[in-house]
């Protein structure tokens, strides 16, 4: 079973890419979000690979073939990420809950584990 500390499956029903920030689209319609940059891979991969994730393992996993990485919904939900956010963009985000990642600005929803969900706002339904 994949469940994360608040006890319900974390099961992804579809994830894109738009500009370096994955986000990922839960099975009960909660959308979360995180930059690239916090996977070693994906730090390095270009837009086009990017934009090439695959949801696998039936919505318990992201996929990226090149480069070759591959991700747990429930690790991002918990914030298990590679790399910390910079060190600008942490010190900001704690002043204020807002950070900076590729000129795009954030608001921090969850300190504990640093991951955005503002798609509902900005993405057309």
């Amino acid at each position: 079973m994949n469940s994360s500390a608040a006890g319900f499956e974390m099961l992804a029903s579809r994830v894109w890419v738009d500009r370096r920030t994955v986000f990922v689209e839960l099975t009960d319609g909660r959308q979360l979000g995180f930059p690239a940059d916090r996977f070693d891979r994906l730090s390095n991969a270009s837009n086009e690979q990017l934009q090439k994730v695959t949801l696998r393992l039936n919505g318990y996993a992201l996929r990226w073939e090149e480069p070759d990485e591959d991700i747990s919904v429930d690790g991002i939900f918990e914030g298990r990420f590679q790399r910390a956010l910079p060190v600008a963009a942490r010190v900001f985000g704690e002043a204020s809950g807002i950070y900076t990642s590729h000129g795009f600005e954030y608001q921090s929803l969850a300190p504990w584990c640093e991951i955005i969900s503002f798609c509902r706002r900005i993405l057309p339904k």
